[in-house]
């Protein structure tokens, strides 16, 4: 009788440590995804390219603060900071020119 209680008490201890492993891996899977849920933010860098198209018109300028960026289309890299400082212009022969700012 003496065999069957060290037996159970050993598998006791054995379930408590795979209890407390669980936990542990529960802890670490919880805080690797609220950790890493705002990875974007931070890794997104300080620059992004900005995609501009316009359908059915090829030949239209895109100008953005000035300077020339592409006809019909344009892809160009914009600094963050200034995100909300675009003004691009869409001008085409025969159309009325359109600002956005």
């Amino acid at each position: 009788m003496a065999l069957k209680k060290i037996y159970f008490s050993q598998l006791s201890v054995f379930r408590k440590s795979i209890i407390i492993l669980n936990q542990r891996y529960a802890f670490i899977l919880i805080a690797t995804l609220v950790f890493f849920s705002s990875c974007a933010t931070i890794c997104g860098g300080s620059n992004y390219y900005a995609h501009i198209n316009i359908e059915g018109h090829p030949k239209a300028h895109i100008t953005c603060n000035g300077l020339e960026r592409g006809m019909g289309q344009a892809v160009f890299k914009v600094k963050r900071s200034n995100a909300d400082k675009l003004l691009i212009v869409v001008k085409e022969d025969g159309c009325e020119q359109q600002t956005f700012d």
